[in-house]
């Protein structure tokens, strides 16, 4: 299965370089002791044609399916389960004496470096507005700001993201 993975993003490189498109990516492999070797893939935009083109080049392997990102912004459950389940791939791997890494990227993805602004309680905003260019990142409960009392500190706080989408 970590053939398959080398050997499907070589062919995929080489499709997005042929028609003049940026590969950017994070890929985990998964398996549990009752499932099968799978491997998640988040690309960036692009048609799932050329996915499936590199795929198909693949013999004696399973099938793909495609799932569209949401407009969320912030992905952060869906990275805590791909880190998750990529942990008991790795026991398995060390069973049968193998190495491999628990996720792969691309290296030309952008790491954002989140800003934090201290801002005085009483100049707080009940509900905040995006800048331009940006939406609010909205968690599990729906809300998209979170404000309280901080645990440690005894200060009160005030919490919301802001996503710029590229």
């Amino acid at each position: 299965c970590l053939e398959d993975r080398t050997l499907f993003l070589k062919r995929l490189r080489r499709i997005c370089k042929k028609r003049g498109i940026p590969l950017k990516y994070i890929l985990v492999t998964e398996t549990k002791r009752m499932t099968n070797i799978h491997h998640h893939v988040i690309l960036n935009k692009m048609d799932p044609e050329i996915i499936a083109e590199a795929w198909e080049q693949m013999e004696g392997t399973g099938g793909i399916s495609f799932r569209l990102m949401d407009n969320r912004g912030n992905h952060a459950k869906l990275a805590a389960y791909l880190v998750k389940e990529s942990r008991s791939t790795m026991e398995r791997f060390r069973e049968t004496g193998r190495r491999g890494k628990r996720y792969s990227t691309s290296q030309n993805l952008v790491k954002p470096k989140p800003t934090y602004e201290v801002v005085a309680a009483s100049s707080w905003k009940k509900d905040p507005k995006a800048r331009k260019g940006a939406v609010l990142y909205k968690f599990d409960d729906g809300a998209t700001c979170r404000s309280g009392w901080h645990e440690v500190s005894g200060y009160p706080y005030q919490e919301y993201f802001e996503v710029f989408n590229e």
